[in-house]
């Protein structure tokens, strides 16, 4: 028999309600206590690409957002040489209120190939993670390769979770491999532009923090934990009661029938 648990039937039912209720309470709250909490950032957010990208043209942003309002701006890089993908960065607004879990950004990943199939593109997941931030807060990086028709480029996702839902910038860039022989001035831009993109990931502002419900083993193991605890205690209790006090005489049992009888 487990500790705690008595020979007493009613006591026997009391104390597997306490441990049962005891337990769902710890794995529902518990990991409260050991897990941050989410936080809103307090004011609009607010991203900046790096300096080599220029606001599109008003008329054509104005055009984007009549069909896609949820796009808040575009940027783009002038000089391109030819045969490559001009480089340009678009921010992309959404009520979504999600996270950037692992598993949260594995998903949005997994949905890439299929959002570009529409418009005739291919893509490879090359690269997810996370990154922290200085205020506590992250942000998620995806990062894939891309083709459409014989041109191939490089899409980066940045998940930014804000007050009002989250905000996505994609930026697409020119493949390495063609740049290597195009001989034009992003050649130069092309390994820099990853610890580029990195330093706006730190200096957006409007960032919120939002953390996904504990995970299944935190759970567990808080209500587990607690369980375990209600059980020993209880079993601590139950010895002390059931101890005979040191000096206190044993009474005699009972005599039997046939020796009274006998008397």
């Amino acid at each position: 028999m487990l500790p705690g648990l008595v020979s007493r039937p009613g006591t026997r039912l009391g104390v597997i309600a306490v441990v049962l209720v005891g337990g769902a309470l710890a794995a529902a709250f518990g990991p409260r206590f050991t897990q941050a909490t989410s936080r809103s950032a307090g004011a609009p957010f607010s991203y900046t690409p790096p300096g080599e990208f220029n606001s599109a043209d008003p008329e054509q942003l104005a055009a984007i957002q009549a069909t896609a309002p949820q796009i808040r701006g575009a940027w783009v890089v002038a000089n391109t040489a030819p045969g490559l993908t001009k480089p340009s960065v678009s921010l992309l607004h959404a009520p979504r209120m999600g996270g950037v879990e692992m598993s949260e950004l594995d998903a949005i990943a997994d949905g890439m190939p299929a959002l570009l199939a529409a418009s005739g593109a291919t893509w490879r997941t090359e690269r997810i993670s996370r990154e922290s931030r200085g205020d506590g807060t992250s942000v998620g990086w995806i990062e894939g390769a891309c083709t459409k028709g014989e041109l191939g480029y490089h899409s980066l996702e940045l998940v930014f979770p804000d007050d009002d839902g989250t905000s996505f910038v994609t930026a697409t860039l020119p493949d390495p491999v063609a740049g290597s022989t195009a001989g034009s001035s992003t050649e130069a831009k092309l390994e820099t532009w990853d610890a580029e993109f990195l330093a706006t990931v730190h200096s957006a502002t409007g960032v919120a923090l939002r953390i996904g419900a504990p995970p299944w083993w935190m759970r567990a193991g808080w209500g587990g934990g607690v369980a375990l605890l209600l059980l020993l205690a209880s079993n601590i209790v139950d010895r002390r009661k059931s101890r005979v006090p040191a000096g206190a005489s044993i009474p005699a049992p009972p005599m039997p029938l046939y020796e009274r009888d006998q008397r």
